[in-house]
């Protein structure tokens, strides 16, 4: 079993990628528990019942009470609950929090709004973006 670490930021595939997303990207484990508190959060027995057919054959797979289950806040935002049986294992890598930094000299204001905008399409949501007066 993967040894995750609460705040950790990580990227993994799932074994039912119609149903629960093909990947999980970057996502924050907010919370490791069991079966008692993740039905709190989300129908786990109704979610289990349509990913079973894709999980392994074996009585381990077949009891939801007995998983250990992830509380994860997406890129998105959103708040989910997975099961760790519902994530393939040889996917999961965690996240080092880094940061890019670009200068972009002759640009202006307006111009850093298109640039947001571009970042935006490409998938980059999380942007500082400073307009400063520089002296020649």
């Amino acid at each position: 079993m993967y040894n995750f670490t609460i705040g950790g930021i990580y990227t993994f595939d799932t074994v039912a990628p119609a149903l629960l997303g093909t990947t999980i990207k970057n996502a924050k484990l907010l919370a490791l528990f069991d079966y008692q508190v993740a039905i709190t959060f989300d129908n786990v027995e109704v979610r289990h019942a349509s990913i079973r057919p894709m999980l392994p054959a074996g009585a381990a797979f077949d009891n939801p009470q007995a998983f250990s289950y992830l509380y994860l806040l997406t890129e998105s935002g959103s708040r989910i609950v997975l099961a760790y049986s519902w994530i393939k294992e040889d996917t999961i890598a965690k996240t080092t929090n880094q940061s890019v930094v670009v200068s972009i000299n002759g640009a202006t204001a307006n111009d850093a709004i298109k640039i947001r905008q571009m970042l935006a399409l490409a998938g980059y949501h999380s942007v500082n973006i400073e307009v400063k007066d520089i002296t020649l």
